[in-house]
């Protein structure tokens, strides 16, 4: 099977990522992910991805998160009711929650759990960004 990278195909799934953060609900547009969005969550579960690039809001690189020698964030997707979650490496920790697709189509994940392991200061740096 041929790799996907992650910034393409999640761009051209979803148009934007909303997360919500831990004291917030989910919001109200936002519904379990059934019915059309079965292939796309399909297709999420089907393959482990690799962050190979990262933007901020002001479309600025985020170098932070790619510290020299290390390996790049891998996410996997499990879809299994009655929740979906996504689990992410970064450089040093291991992080992932729940997630679903609201009623526009975006990805909205949270809260999420991170493991508190001590790395060398750029993997902390990437878990950090």
């Amino acid at each position: 099977m041929r790799p996907i990278p992650l910034w393409l195909a999640l761009a051209a799934l979803f148009p934007t990522f909303a997360p919500v953060h831990a004291a917030e609900q989910p919001a109200p547009n936002s519904r379990p992910s059934t019915g059309a969005d079965a292939g796309l969550l399909r297709i999420l579960q089907d393959h482990q991805w690799s962050l190979t690039a990262a933007t901020d809001n002001q479309a600025q690189a985020i170098a932070t998160l790619f510290p020299a020698d290390a390996p790049p964030f891998s996410i996997t997707f499990s879809v299994s009711p009655p929740a979906s979650t996504l689990n992410f490496k970064g450089g040093c920790n291991n992080f992932g929650g729940r997630f679903q697709l609201n009623n526009r189509g975006e990805l909205v994940a949270g809260p999420m759990r991170s493991t508190m392991m001590a790395c060398q200061p750029p993997l902390m740096q990437a878990d950090t960004a």
